[in-house]
């Protein structure tokens, strides 16, 4: 385990741009519908790449959602980010954080919020990420995992216990390529268990769910096992950790695991796509698994192109909700999808995002009224030079429709090749690995510099030092300890509140953190330091951008 070093987590005040276009009002009601609902679709983001990976709502139907957003133009990265909206899609905040993407998000039992994804902080450390704020996005508690560029997390939950469990993928330890990481850790981020499950091939974890007993059932891909190229991968574990059961389905085409829910019955669905089996390229696939991990059936639904589940989640009414992507020679649309627990359909409908390019559900929630929110991006093609993609969102009623909507009808199959044994079954004896964290780090705040815990010993901590470079905003990006026992630090120091004009830093300290010297060097561009190394005769080599 390496051990803590601080990190500054900057929550950056920045003006996001809502497109709204207002859907006319719909309203039905049924089985735990809300006659009075609103429903609309909505855009958030600016000029540039933004993505929405997953969301969640507050008991009044706030919506969370989280994702990467580029800040500025030609930026070497995406910080994580979060935005929560009203009833009606206004915004009530937005805050950025590290570099890296939020991939989900959900509310916890103390009102606050638990995010998992990928990042890495200001001195080149990360890994996976699991963050703990309040419920107006204020870092409570920050935590890596993994290594830079070695873990990513996909999905998190609040466990019955009080404890959070992250799942994903790691290729830091583990028997291959990459293997399904699964980690445990208490209500204030201490580790309690992480393990790696799979094979030699490249294994991967994007979903988790919690049974009534407290095990927990995953779903993710894997080319490790099965019957072709890449399988639907699903894992029982319970709360310590222990496997239970591990299998794959699928035919010889690639096939992904993309979501999971245990349903009341403990019947355990599963979402995601297939090229195997189905009508198109690629259809959306569905799997229904009895407690014991046996196929009970699959279906597919789609057309002749590329179409696909990213979510899945029940209803109140017992209902399965989907989300994700259809496509049609005309247009890419967000895929939402009504099914009762056989697999039918009870209704599909596409949007086309608000843009010429289309648009894509990673996430899908119902909400306290009955309707269903569902979030992702919309790729705008009519500027031919910036592409940019927005936050996209959309509220429906009861029914899945938001006026602006259109109803599809993809082809529904069974796969005949697996009419008595729906997709090949391989019980994967994947083999588990224990690892301590390579790295882990909490956020920092004014009044407290570090939690004891297993990655922070409030003893080992040397010294806290801030620096002003004199403009809006500072950043490190890089550090190295000199010959004389001092620390030299590049990064950049932005001009205006623009972001538009900034300059490369270099800043030499001596062994306390006391600044000796700063320098800033760059004109009226975007010049930033990236690296920084000391040479003999105690000169320094810098790397970076100058525009």
């Amino acid at each position: 385990m390496k051990s803590s070093t601080m990190v500054m987590v900057t929550t950056i005040a920045i003006t996001i741009t809502l497109l709204n276009y207002q859907c006319p009002t719909l309203r039905a009601q049924g089985a735990c519908c809300d006659a009075q609902q609103s429903s609309f679709e909505r855009l958030y983001g600016d000029d540039l790449m933004d993505f929405a990976f997953g969301l969640d709502a507050t008991s009044n139907d706030e919506i969370i959602m989280t994702g990467t957003a580029m800040l500025t133009q030609g930026s070497f990265a995406n910080k994580i980010s979060m935005v929560k909206v009203d009833q009606f899609g206004t915004i009530v905040w937005t805050k950025f954080y590290d570099d890296g993407s939020g991939n989900a998000v959900r509310v916890t039992s103390d009102g606050g919020l638990i995010l998992t994804g990928s990042g890495v902080d200001a001195g080149g450390q990360g890994g996976l990420v699991l963050m703990k704020t309040t419920g107006a996005g204020s870092v409570e508690w920050l935590r890596f995992f993994g290594g830079s560029g070695g873990a990513d997390g996909y999905d998190v939950l609040e466990a019955s216990d009080g404890s959070f469990i992250a799942v994903g993928r790691t290729s830091v330890f583990g028997s291959g390529n990459s293997d399904c990481l699964v980690l445990k850790v208490d209500a204030n981020g201490n580790l309690l268990w992480q393990n790696a499950y799979g094979g030699s091939g490249t294994d991967e974890a994007y979903s988790v769910q919690e049974a009534a007993n407290g095990d927990l059932v995953i779903a993710g891909t894997s080319q490790s096992f099965g019957a072709g190229q890449e399988d639907v991968y699903v894992l029982r574990i319970n709360s310590a950790g222990l496997l239970q059961w591990s299998r794959a389905f699928g035919g010889t085409a690639p096939d992904e695991g993309r979501a999971v829910v245990v349903a009341s019955d403990g019947n355990i669905f599963v979402g995601g796509k297939t090229s195997s089996f189905g009508a198109g390229q690629q259809d959306a696939y569905l799997l229904k698994l009895n407690a014991s991990g046996t196929l009970q059936w699959s279906k597919t639904y789609g057309e002749s192109l590329i179409d696909g589940i990213e979510a899945l989640k029940q209803g109140c009414d017992g209902t399965l909700i989907a989300s994700g992507e259809f496509n049609t020679a005309s247009a890419r649309r967000l895929l939402l999808l009504n099914l009762d627990l056989s697999g039918t359909l009870n209704f599909a409908r596409g949007f086309e995002g608000l843009f010429p390019g289309g648009a894509i559900a990673y996430d899908v929630i119902q909400l306290s009224t009955g309707g269903y929110a569902a979030t992702g991006s919309a790729l705008n093609t009519s500027d031919m030079i910036s592409f940019d993609d927005e936050f996209y969102l959309i509220r429906t009623d009861c029914e899945g429709r938001t006026g602006c909507h259109a109803t599809i009808e993809p082809i529904v199959n069974e796969p005949s090749s697996t009419s008595t044994s729906p997709a090949t079954i391989t019980v994967a004896s994947a083999a588990v690995a224990s690892h301590e964290p390579l790295y882990c780090q909490l956020v920092l705040n004014e009044t407290e510099v570090c939690r004891p815990g297993p990655c922070c010993d409030p003893d080992a901590l040397k010294f806290v030092t801030k620096f002003d470079g004199g403009y809006v905003d500072d950043d490190g990006l890089a550090l190295q300890q000199t010959g004389d026992g001092g620390y030299i630090l590049t990064g950049l120091s932005v001009q205006t509140n623009s972001f538009t004009q900034q300059d490369l830093l270099l800043l030499k300290t001596d062994g306390d953190g006391n600044k000796q010297w700063m320098k800033l060097f760059g004109d009226d561009a975007a010049d930033f330091g990236a690296g920084v190394r000391e040479l003999t005769g105690r000169d320094f080599i810098l790397a970076g951008r100058i525009d």
